[in-house]
C-alpha cells in the first residue's frame, strides 16, 4: 500500500471558471461505534489471479474495473495488468522509456471505453494507450497533476493537489484542441500534498471528487466543484484550521484523526467512505484501524465498519482496499487466503495475489 507523501510543486496554468459554494448533507458519526460487516457489505467473491510469469504483481496500488476487466496497477513494474472477471490474464500497459511513445513512471491512471489515460509527472504528460499497450496519444501539460478521471472520449478532469500558480485545483483539458479549457477551485499556498489515491469517481450522475483534509465529497458540474455530502467524525483530535495544506499534513500526523478519505465511491444516494483513523503511536510510527462507513444522502444515515478484521460470513481483512463504482476490491496474499480456508482449497503459495470484490449493500 503506497505511504503518503509529501510534493511541493509549482506551476503554470491558463483559462478560468468558478466555484460553487453550494451546501450538502451534513452526517454526524463516531466511527469508533462500529456495526458488522454485513450491514454494509452483500456479497463477497474471490478471483484467483493468473499465476503466469507475465500476470504477477509485485507491489499493487490503484485498482480499477469495467464490465468486462480488472485493471491493476503494480507499481515496482510500473505498469497496469489487466485481467479478465475470471482473472485470466489478458495484457498489461508497460511502456517504460523514453521514447515520445513511453512514459518514465505511472503518477495516476484512469480508463474509460478501453482507453488507458496515464499521467506522469516526471515528463508532465499524459499518455493513452489501448488496453493491450498500443500506444494512441500523448499530450504536453503545463504541469504536474497527480490525478486524472476521462469525463468523456473528448476531456479529462485533472486534480493539481494544491500546486500551480494560478491557485487552481481542478483543470479540464480538452484531448483534441489539446489545452487547457477551465479550471476552478482557488487555494491561497501553492503546496502539493499527495496522501491518497482516488480524488475521482466517475457515475452515471457526473463526475465526483474528494480533496486531502476534507470532509466533503463534491460533484464536478459546469465548471465548478458543489458538496454534496459532509461527513463530520467525532473524534479525540481535529483537523487544525490552516491554509497550508503542509501544515495540515504534518500536524496531524500522529494525532487520532480523520485525515482524508483514501477512497470513496457513489452509488445512487449511496456514498461510501474508505478512511483511517490513528489509534496509538508506537515510537515514531501511527498505527490506525481502516474504517468503511456508508452513508445515504436521502435520509442521512450512516453505517461504519471496521476493515480490520473479518467473521465466519466474511473471513477475509481488507488489503490495499479500494472503492469503485457498487464495490471494494482488496487484493490478499496466497498466505492470507490459506489461513482462512480448509487445506482441501488451499492455493500454492507461490501463486498470483488473490482479487477480493466486496459487492456494496446499497439502499
Amino acid at each position: 500500500m503506497k505511504t503518503p507523501i509529501l510534493f511541493l510543486a509549482a506551476a503554470l496554468l491558463t483559462a478560468s471558471c468558478a466555484s460553487n459554494s453550494g451546501k450538502s448533507t451534513i452526517i454526524n458519526l463516531d466511527p469508533r461505534n462500529c456495526s458488522q460487516l454485513e450491514d454494509v457489505i452483500d456479497d463477497c467473491k474471490v478471483i484467483f489471479l493468473d499465476s503466469t510469469r507475465n500476470a504477477l504483481i509485485t507491489n499493487p496500488g490503484k485498482i480499477l474495473c469495467d464490465s468486462n476487466y480488472y485493471y491493476i496497477q503494480d507499481e515496482e513494474m510500473n505498469c497496469i495488468k489487466v485481467f479478465g472477471k475470471d482473472g485470466h490474464y489478458v495484457s498489461q500497459v508497460n511502456r517504460v522509456g523514453r521514447s515520445n511513445q513511453e512514459y518514465p513512471w505511472i503518477t495516476n491512471f484512469d480508463v474509460k471505453d478501453e482507453t488507458v489515460y496515464i499521467l506522469s509527472t516526471a515528463t508532465q504528460k499524459l499518455y493513452e494507450y489501448d488496453i493491450r499497450g498500443k500506444y494512441l496519444n500523448s499530450y504536453v501539460l503545463d504541469d504536474n497533476y497527480y490525478d486524472i478521471v476521462a469525463v468523456n472520449n473528448n476531456t479529462v478532469l485533472l486534480f493539481s493537489n494544491y500546486a500551480n500558480n494560478k491557485m487552481k485545483n481542478y483543470v479540464l483539458f480538452d484531448l483534441k484542441q489539446r489545452k487547457i479549457v477551465a479550471e476552478c477551485d482557488d487555494f491561497t499556498v501553492n503546496a502539493g500534498c499527495r496522501v491518497a489515491e482516488s480524488h475521482f469517481i466517475r457515475t452515471d450522475e457526473g463526475i465526483f471528487t474528494v480533496k486531502p483534509f476534507d470532509y466533503t465529497i463534491y460533484q464536478y458540474d459546469n465548471n465548478s466543484i458543489n458538496p454534496v455530502l459532509t461527513l463530520n467524525f467525532d473524534t479525540e483530535d481535529a483537523l487544525p484550521k490552516n491554509d497550508d495544506i503542509r501544515v495540515i499534513y504534518e500536524q496531524t500526523e500522529k494525532k487520532k484523526v480523520v485525515r482524508y478519505y483514501q477512497s470513496f465511491t457513489k452509488v445512487s444516494d449511496n456514498v461510501f467512505v474508505l478512511y483511517n483513523l490513528t489509534r496509538v503511536v508506537m515510537g515514531d510510527f501511527p498505527l490506525g484501524l481502516e474504517f468503511l462507513t456508508a452513508a445515504n444522502i436521502k435520509d442521512t444515515t450512516s453505517i461504519t465498519v471496521t476493515t480490520a478484521f473479518g467473521n465466519e460470513k466474511f473471513p477475509f481483512g481488507f488489503s490495499n482496499a479500494f472503492l469503485y463504482n457498487d464495490a471494494l476490491f482488496a487484493l490478499i496474499t496466497p498466505q492470507d487466503y490459506n489461513r482462512h480456508v480448509d487445506a482441501a482449497n488451499a492455493v500454492d503459495e507461490e501463486s498470483n495475489l488473490i482479487l477480493l470484490e466486496y459487492k456494496l449493500k446499497c439502499k
